[in-house]
């Protein structure tokens, strides 16, 4: 028995070592490769810079051939000029016909010798221009190899790094590869950028100036871009969606900001903005009980005096901090792909947060409430949201909604997605296919917190008077303090029927980010503010307060996506 498990062990650490020893052989050739490949780009480089000076060379002495062909005609034509004007021209000698020139300088043989000299020249510039474009498509094409390892290398570390984080957060080194490529305009993707930008900053967009650009075409280009990108560099699947689709869209709207932002800039989303403020001041002194949260989704605190007192102070005895902080850091986001991700990963905290406090709220009261809820519906995940929005510094969240329905998926077209039969998706915004969920559950969870900011932005003190509140199915029994909600939580229930509070569609105001009627299919408006699709925004809201539970939504808080692969 002894002697197996010596031998055993002897086994492993022999099986060690010899891994050990393939990965630094690995590594060794890795290294050796790299050094290859660095010798033979440094070879290639001064192998060009001689064939330019060839280049160089030969045009030079082709130069001094054509001026010594020009000069021996010119001396052949002296010759014969002088020879004639020394003729008498009655003497017989004197021809009754007189050669051309061509004939003349034809028949010399310093002209002959000076027109092979030129020749020759012409055919080593002709070959030094052969040599160099043979030279400069190795080398095009041994960087564009490059290129394509940094972003198989760049999405790969994006890929491990995305496995335990939200799509959301940034990958600086990663991103670093992408705009390298997009900003530089040595290489082809940043020339064909930077003459795009030039040619619609300078027709400017619809909007600015009559006849100009319409925005679909920034989001076709883009979507046509990136098709490209991944054909040109034979970008895997499994690395392409939605790794590649997610870097490269923050790279290409850093890179035409100067195009997108005077769609962005609202002048109504700068109202907002200063209503929002306004609002938040005395919203934000609410507590769960006022706002219409459910009991048992109330945070419980052994500490309920002591922690009421500090709630402004501390972030992070707020109940659902968690939500407010993904929210606020989703709300101050530029890119559709992920202000949507950040709000589904802000769903997601709110779920499994509202799970744990009715844990404990049901291990506390045992069964004295038996027709309590034990999770969140769709009922009881609005007043939540709700409390999330006004709870928080949440003052970009007008304009982030403003980027989704301009560049993000919408269900019957419009800004963000072309107009049926041109080939393209309904359902696609600037990049069909890059979503990772349904988009249905995409646009559910923008729905809400949409109709959650419109709620914030029309709520009034005198809803909330003498103990009501707008999101719950009758008047709470009593209105209490900050502090007092927490001690004794109200036991009040939402309703679930159809009726309810919220502002129906016709309620909206009139303003150029309206939505259209339901007739109307119009998808390209004379301006960027206008055809919202009705299926995206607030012309939705019913189906916030809807009693079916929302899309399949993992009640496990994933802080990331695993690869798939495709």
């Amino acid at each position: 028995m002894k002697s197996f498990i010596r031998r055993l062990r002897a086994a492993i650490k022999q099986n060690r070592l010899d891994q050990d020893n393939r990965r630094w052989q690995r590594v060794r050739e890795r290294k050796k490769v790299q050094e290859e490949v660095s010798t033979r780009r440094r070879f290639m480089q001064h192998e060009l810079v001689a064939v330019i000076q060839k280049r160089e060379h030969a045009k030079d002495t082709l130069l001094d051939s054509t001026e010594h062909t020009t000069r021996a005609k010119l001396a052949v034509l002296r010759r014969h000029v002088s020879h004639l004007s020394g003729l008498d021209p009655e003497s017989p000698s004197v021809p009754y016909k007189y050669p051309g020139v061509k004939k003349i300088i034809s028949e010399s043989r310093d002209v002959a010798r000076a027109l092979e000299r030129e020749k020759k020249a012409l055919r080593e510039v002709r070959e030094a221009e052969i040599e160099l474009t043979e030279i400069s498509s190795q080398i095009a094409k041994r960087e564009a190899a490059d290129r394509r390892l940094q972003t198989v290398a760049a999405l790969k570390q994006a890929r491990e790094f995305y496995k335990h984080t939200p799509l959301y957060a940034r990958v600086p080194e990663a991103e670093s590869v992408f705009e390298r490529l997009l900003f530089d305009e040595r290489h082809p993707e940043g020339k064909a950028l930077a003459k795009w930008t030039k040619s619609v900053e300078g027709k400017g967009l619809r909007g600015e100036r009559k006849k100009a650009f319409s925005p679909r075409i920034v989001v076709e280009y883009i979507r046509a871009f990136i098709a490209g990108f991944i054909s040109e560099h034979r970008i895997p699947s499994s690395l392409a969606v939605p790794y590649l689709q997610i870097l490269l869209e923050r790279s290409l709207i850093r890179r035409l900001w100067s195009v997108l932002a005077p769609l962005l800039n609202s002048p109504r989303v700068d109202l907002e903005v200063i209503k929002l403020k306004e609002q938040i001041q005395w919203l934000s002194l609410l507590s769960e009980s006022e706002m219409g949260i459910a009991p048992p989704f109330r945070k419980p605190s052994e500490e309920k005096r002591k922690e009421a007192n500090k709630r402004k102070s501390d972030a992070s005895s707020r109940p659902y901090h968690n939500a407010i902080s993904c929210l606020e850091e989703s709300s101050s986001l530029t890119t559709p792909t992920d202000i949507l991700q950040g709000m589904m990963h802000c769903a997601r905290h709110i779920y499994v947060t509202s799970k744990s406090y009715a844990t404990i709220h049901r291990a506390r009261e045992g069964h004295k409430h038996t027709s309590e809820p034990n999770e969140v519906g769709a009922d009881y995940f609005f007043p939540i949201l709700v409390y999330v929005v006004t709870h928080g510094d949440m003052l970009s969240l007008p304009r982030a909604v403003r980027i989704i329905r301009l560049l993000g998926p919408c269900n019957r077209g419009g800004l963000g997605s072309p107009r049926a039969g041109q080939g393209m998706p309904k359902n696609s915004g600037i990049f069909p296919g890059m979503f990772l969920s349904s988009s249905s559950e995409e646009m559910y969870y923008m729905t809400t917190v949409e109709g959650a900011l419109h709620f914030a932005l029309t709520a009034k003190p005198s809803d909330f008077a003498n103990g009501s509140s707008p999101l719950t199915s009758r008047k709470i029994s009593s209105a209490p303090s900050q502090a007092d909600s927490l001690t004794q939580p109200q036991t009040t229930t939402l309703m679930t029927s159809s009726k309810t509070s919220l502002p129906s569609p016709s309620d909206l105001p009139e303003s150029p980010d309206t939505c259209l009627p339901e007739s109307s299919n119009t998808c390209l408006p004379e301006s960027p503010d206008t055809c919202l699709p009705e299926s995206s925004n607030t012309c939705r809201l019913k189906s916030i307060v809807s009693t079916r539970s929302p899309p399949g939504l993992d009640e496990s808080p994933n802080m990331g996506q695993q690869p798939k692969d495709h």
